[in-house]
């Protein structure tokens, strides 16, 4: 593995960290009749269990009036690392492809592939990547299905809607 390609992954999970702190968290509530301290050494055990894929338990007390009180569990979870985290793959680093096209090393988009594809054709540009030319399309494939969308503004974007590769 090259410099440039340990630079590609650092970044990539630096811009991955950063959206997961941008997204916001969904909530659920379930109403508690009674919580003691039982009760909150479960909510430990759940947080242990279900934190590596980016829940958090806890549980709300409400004072509703002077009289009536309510105690809930709340659950925070963020949906697209839950997705991301309970696929085939969680956990697994995700290999990404850079080329070298004219003395300049570049990270591989949906969009830069194709170009490579109009430009050589897809045997050449198959082995541009250090790929064949049916694992390309699949990949490509699955890059459009299922891929991380780059904004705009990203370096590594060609036009619009990018996606990596």
């Amino acid at each position: 593995m090259t410099n440039i390609d340990k630079k590609i992954k650092k970044n990539l999970s630096a811009e991955r960290r950063k959206r997961a702190e941008n997204s916001s968290f969904d909530k659920c509530f379930f109403s508690l009749k009674n919580v003691d301290d039982n009760s909150y050494d479960m909510v430990e055990k759940l947080n242990r269990l279900f934190g590596p894929i980016g829940a958090e338990f806890k549980i709300e007390h409400r004072e509703l009036s002077d009289e009536i009180s309510s105690d809930s569990l709340v659950v925070f979870f963020r949906p697209e690392q839950v997705k991301y985290k309970t696929k085939r793959a969680a956990g697994r680093k995700r290999s990404y492809i850079s080329y070298e096209e004219d003395g300049i090393t570049y990270r591989a988009t949906v969009n830069r592939i194709r170009q490579l594809i109009s430009r050589y054709g897809a045997i050449r540009a198959a082995e541009m990547i250090g790929m064949n030319k049916s694992g390309m399309y699949k990949r490509l494939k699955k890059a459009m299905d299922s891929g991380i969308r780059l904004q705009a503004g990203d370096r590594d974007a060609l036009g619009e809607d990018d996606i990596l590769f």
